[in-house]
């Protein structure tokens, strides 16, 4: 009775030390982890689909979205978990007793479980994408770059239960490397901050001369003939006005050739032409070289008619 009173005591005192500091300290360290490990496995796999691409799963332009969001995420997050580590080390270093606190012990034991489940998981996800014909050389880099997160994720809460600090200290600057490298492979592969800013201008320059190019089959349409001004696709009713260059604000050339031939043409940042895998068909409708660029249109009739409106006369 009396070993069970006192054990009660113990564990009284052990819960009173569970300060809400060391509550939201080892709770946010796992949160930061989970999300950065996620976004770090994206980062790599958008790369190697990047460096590699598959003509089954290639999506232009969804991949620079992929690895711009994980970095950004990594470059914020990881800094974090380092300080949240770090004080924790601290904290431990200076109460040792806080190394058996039930928080910290649960949430260790909860992310070895998860890692376990997740490399387990992790291959099961890779070897379906393989079974259903994804190109091998992207399996084995993506198995081999899940597998080495994960183990080293494994390994050091492993260690760090059983207080092996050498290893901790092996794994973790392992770990900082594997982060870094992720995002020196994402800005080699998405380029720099200026570069995906002109890319985004070139892009909403082709958003606004498809949009031009539109009106221009629509007015045909309405009345047998092409604008010889875009300023004549402007439309009160319809609250439609000829877009301008995003950048610039200068209007987009433009040059009737005859009544259903005509040109366009705007001032690009970059070729576009380099930007789509050489082992995929792109439509050519819309690629450039940099500066001045034209695109000559020529209205198929047939599959545009006009539309007639039949006058009866009385």
């Amino acid at each position: 009775m009396v070993l069970i009173f006192n054990r009660f005591i113990m564990e009284t005192e052990q819960r009173q030390k569970t300060s809400p500091k060391d509550f939201f300290l080892n709770l946010g360290a796992i949160v930061l982890l989970y999300i950065g490990v996620g976004n770090l496995l994206n980062l790599l796999f958008s790369i190697i689909d990047k460096i590699n691409p598959d003509i089954l799963n290639y999506s232009y332009g969804y991949e620079n979205d992929s690895i711009r969001w994980a970095i950004a995420v990594l470059l914020v997050f990881y800094p974090l978990y380092i300080y949240f580590i770090k004080i924790l080390n601290k904290d431990i270093k200076e109460n040792p007793e806080k190394k058996k606190l039930g928080i910290r012990k649960w949430l260790t034991y909860f992310t070895l479980s998860i890692a376990g489940f997740a490399i387990a998981w992790g291959f099961i996800m890779i070897l379906n994408g393989f079974l259903g014909g994804e190109l091998t050389l992207n399996f084995l880099l993506k198995a081999i770059s899940t597998g080495i997160i994960l183990f080293l994720i494994f390994e050091y809460y492993l260690m760090d239960l059983k207080e092996n600090h050498f290893y901790d200290k092996k794994i973790f600057y392992t770990a900082t490397i594997v982060v870094l490298v992720g995002i020196i492979g994402g800005f080699y592969i998405m380029g720099s901050p200026a570069k995906q800013r002109i890319m985004r201008f070139d892009e909403r320059r082709i958003q606004d001369l498809q949009t031009i190019q539109w009106q221009i089959v629509n007015y045909w349409q309405q009345k047998e003939k092409i604008p010889q001004e875009l300023n004549e696709l402007n439309d009160s009713i319809s609250s439609f006005t000829a877009p301008t260059d995003p950048e610039t604000k200068d209007a987009y050339q433009y040059e009737a050739l005859s009544t259903t031939t005509f040109k366009l043409c705007a001032n690009f940042g970059l070729d576009n032409k380099n930007n789509y895998p050489k082992t995929i068909e792109q439509n050519e409708n819309w690629q450039h070289m940099d500066g001045n660029y034209c695109f000559d249109r020529k209205i198929d009739t047939e599959l545009y008619p006009p539309r007639v409106i039949k006058k009866y006369l009385d």
